[in-house]
């Protein structure tokens, strides 16, 4: 398998004739620094992807632009359920939130009913207005609510009453947990029970990341114990899917070993 996480200057003579065909036919380029979730993704606009990871479950990923220009992809989840689809982190912006949107409704069949964002970052939230405009409410951590509120959010994501002393059991057939600060104060995941899944958002890292990422707002003191209690509540999970890079291995051990690796720099 290609290793999406080389140099820049590389994948441009390495890329082209070497994509998966997921990546070939989509509408723009694939990431330039790290990977998509899985090998066999299936554009459905421009910029967004998906996959599917078990019954009813699919793996969604969406690349933006990050601060040096280079193009960065951010995962997410969507959830059929008898009463329509739920979206997990749907997004960087409007347009790959209403390309799900029409996904949904018209290859799925099932048209999204409610949305989740795991904490407060663009690459979270930043599909909210699409949302807002077809009505749709994304629920949250208060914490999350609150920094919307002060960042003076045009659109207010719904906060989940009392998540943070407890876990919210959705009938739609998934679970938000807030295991405590990590890589923001606000952090939660998302659980799905049919299919054992965890969703970890940008707290757990992909296996092939040599790094914790962005750590501007991170709990550093808290992220060690987070993990642990994320492994905890979630002993057996069959997949745990990391904010961003691929799905294989133990996110979770992983993230532990990159938490004691900073931890023991000068």
């Amino acid at each position: 398998m290609l290793n999406l996480r080389l140099p820049v200057l590389l994948l441009a003579m390495l890329l082209v004739p070497s994509l998966p065909p997921s990546f070939a036919a989509a509408k723009d380029n694939p990431p330039t620094i790290f990977e998509m979730a899985t090998d066999a993704m299936t554009p459905i606009g421009e910029s967004v992807w998906v996959s599917k990871l078990a019954p009813n479950l699919w793996v969604v990923t969406a690349t933006g632009e990050i601060g040096d220009g280079a193009v960065y992809p951010a995962n997410g989840m969507a959830l059929e359920s008898p009463a329509g689809t739920v979206l997990v982190d749907p997004g960087w912006n409007d347009a790959q939130a209403r390309a799900l949107l029409r996904w949904s409704r018209e290859t799925l069949k099932k048209p999204v009913v409610k949305a989740i964002a795991t904490h407060s970052h663009r690459d979270r939230l930043g599909g909210i207005a699409a949302l807002a405009e077809a009505g749709i409410p994304m629920l949250v951590n208060g914490r999350t609510r609150s920094l919307a509120e002060a960042a003076k959010a045009k659109h207010l994501p719904q906060a989940v009453p009392d998540l943070e002393t407890k876990p919210y059991r959705d009938a739609a057939g998934f679970e938000l947990f807030f295991p405590g600060g990590g890589h923001t104060p606000d952090n939660i995941v998302v659980y799905f029970p049919e299919q054992r899944v965890v969703f970890g958002g940008c707290l757990i890292k992909s296996v092939t990341s040599d790094n914790l990422g962005n750590i501007a707002d991170a709990v550093m003191s808290e992220y060690p114990a987070t993990i642990e209690r994320v492994a905890k509540q979630y002993p057996e999970p069959r997949i745990v899917v990391p904010g961003h890079g691929t799905i294989t291995g133990d996110g979770l051990a992983h993230t532990l070993k990159l938490l004691a690796e900073h931890a023991a720099k000068p």
